[in-house]
């Protein structure tokens, strides 16, 4: 609910700072009575885009994401071999799941794609907790004691005692392998993809849609 209020104050903030802006802007217009009508619709288009912003963040906290959908995304990304965003979503599928009153997803499977994942980006320490979390709460589970003895075993080649590896286990690192298109890109790409680079009529007019066909199968089976 904080979150939600204080996105809300930001929406409002950003609009109240709009409406100084516009006011000061036309103070400075007045002995051109021409720009004064571009200006007031120009703020106006501004404030009908707030608004439909506020419908959309509405919208979206009706259909609040559970845990399992949480769950089925960074199960998707660990099958792609993209650890990053695994444990970016079971995290997050493990904190709503805290909260639900009937679960959506189970436990010990956030936890064993979270703890392997984990260790796939080096933290050893973190992947031991969680593994272990998960024989705590599953003692059958067909992995979780063999996995345990492997991290033991992974830090005690680190030159890790015994005693100190489930101490000082510090923030968890999740680094964000290199994009194949370029960080740069990647960031512009995914910008654009969130609506937050505004891109002219003439440029949207450009896109389009088609059936992809560059292979046989596809010509009997187009990609939509």
């Amino acid at each position: 609910m904080q979150n939600v209020i204080g996105l809300l104050a930001s929406l409002f903030v950003s609009i109240n700072g709009d409406l100084f802006t516009s006011v000061a802007d036309m103070q400075g217009l007045l002995d051109s009575e021409k720009s004064i009508p571009a200006l007031l619709h120009k703020y106006i288009e501004s404030e009908r885009n707030r608004l439909d912003e506020l419908r959309k963040l509405e919208l979206l906290f009706k259909l609040s994401i559970i845990a399992g959908d949480c769950f089925e995304v960074g199960k998707a990304a660990y099958h792609d071999g993209d650890y990053y965003h695994t444990i970016m979503w079971m995290e997050e599928a493990k904190r709503r799941l805290e909260k639900e009153d009937e679960p959506t997803a189970a436990l010990s499977e956030i936890l064993e794609y979270l703890s392997f994942s984990l260790y796939k980006q080096g933290n050893l320490k973190h992947a031991l907790k969680f593994v272990e979390e998960l024989y705590k709460i599953e003692p059958t589970h067909p992995r979780a004691k063999g996995n345990i003895k492997w991290y033991e075993d992974l830090l005690a080649e680190e030159g890790v005692r015994k005693a100190d590896m489930r101490r000082a286990l510090g923030p968890i690192r999740n680094e964000r392998p290199i994009s194949v298109l370029g960080n740069e890109e990647r960031t512009i790409y995914e910008a654009l993809c969130r609506n937050e680079v505004p891109v002219s009529p003439k440029e949207i007019s450009k896109l389009y849609c088609y059936y992809k066909r560059d292979r046989p199968f596809l010509v009997y089976a187009p990609i939509k």
